[in-house]
């Protein structure tokens, strides 16, 4: 278990940016650096939550702007979809595409679309 515990360490330890790494020096444990990394990549639970909240807001008023190219609102809407994803925030794929159609702005309507 030890040696398995030292590579994961040295693993960890190595994957880290020379930047930061100086802050993370005093975790001797894989466990206690990687609920360090954690919480200061992902925040605490109340700060999750926050992310969550403020995720499905996001999405449920996600509009296209009304000069914005289709491919950046794609782009926009892939973000969007790759961050609900990350916090386990699932809509059904009829959600997920009427959510983008009615997204798009006027003179984006499905007929140009597909012509």
């Amino acid at each position: 278990m030890y040696e398995a515990e030292s590579k994961a360490l040295a693993a960890i330890t190595m994957a880290l940016p020379q930047e930061i790494l100086h802050t993370f020096k005093k975790y001797k444990s894989v466990r206690a650096l990687w609920e360090a990394l954690e919480n200061r990549y992902e925040g605490n639970v109340g700060i999750r939550n926050s992310k969550s909240k403020l995720l499905k807001t996001q999405f449920s008023v996600f509009k296209g702007f009304k000069n914005e190219s289709l491919d950046d609102i794609i782009t926009r809407y892939y973000h969007l979809m790759t961050e609900l994803n990350n916090y386990s925030l699932k809509y059904t794929e009829p959600e997920i595409v009427e959510k983008l159609l009615d997204a798009l702005p006027p003179k984006w309507d499905i007929y140009t679309i597909l012509m």
